[in-house]
């Protein structure tokens, strides 16, 4: 993760990140269904199915080739297939851009915030390539994360209230204030399994 001076948390499982909390995540089966696939391997079709950007900013291109070097990909191809996923989200009016690497895993990035690559496309939590945390004078904390195809919803708990949770072109993005203690992430997969992530937000 590459945070612009905001705390986030982040899976143990990503590649080339600064690590800054402990995430326990779990599968619970629904419906007598079977366990979801790992990560986001069912697929993450906004990767494909949108149009390469012709001009990615500076920014953006800076992480690009920055995670590029530390996953073994070559920053040129990379920097050919990044895309844009989600724009205008939040307070801030961010945008969410997105990559495969080397490995075939989503890297993305929340402008103006921070980003992250996993080490493989089937690490972490089942559906959900995620960051949570952050938040400073301008803005609240966020969830933000990429699902793959299989996944219908993504909810979240922040110390027992529901958060508004969008998911749009595979992103998943909410916000909440700062100085909760504890969230809980719930992946809800089409065939009716879910996956959970417990966070402590104190790190």
């Amino acid at each position: 993760m590459r945070s612009r001076g905001r705390k986030r948390l982040v899976l143990a499982v990503v590649a080339a990140l600064a690590v800054v909390a402990a995430v326990a995540g779990g599968v619970a089966l629904a419906g007598g269904g079977d366990k979801p696939p790992p990560g986001v391997s069912a697929g993450v079709s906004a990767l494909t199915r949108l149009p390469p950007q012709a001009h990615v900013p500076d920014n953006v291109a800076w992480f690009v080739t920055f995670e590029s070097k530390a996953t073994g990909t070559d920053p040129a191809k990379a920097l050919k297939g990044v895309r844009l996923l989600r724009q205008n989200l939040g307070v801030a009016h961010a945008d969410v851009y997105a990559f495969k690497n080397a490995a075939g895993s989503p890297c993305f990035l929340l402008t103006g915030d921070s980003g992250t690559c996993a080490r493989s496309p089937s690490a972490g939590t089942s559906g959900l390539h995620w960051t949570i945390g952050g938040g400073d004078a301008q803005r609240p904390s966020s969830l933000v994360g990429i699902a793959s195809d299989d996944v219908s919803q993504v909810q979240l708990t922040v110390d027992g209230a529901q958060v508004p949770i969008s998911l749009e072109n595979n992103v998943a993005f909410g916000e909440f204030p700062q100085g909760h203690q504890h969230a809980t992430i719930v992946v809800v997969h089409r065939d009716g399994t879910q996956s959970t992530a417990d966070v402590n937000l104190q790190g």
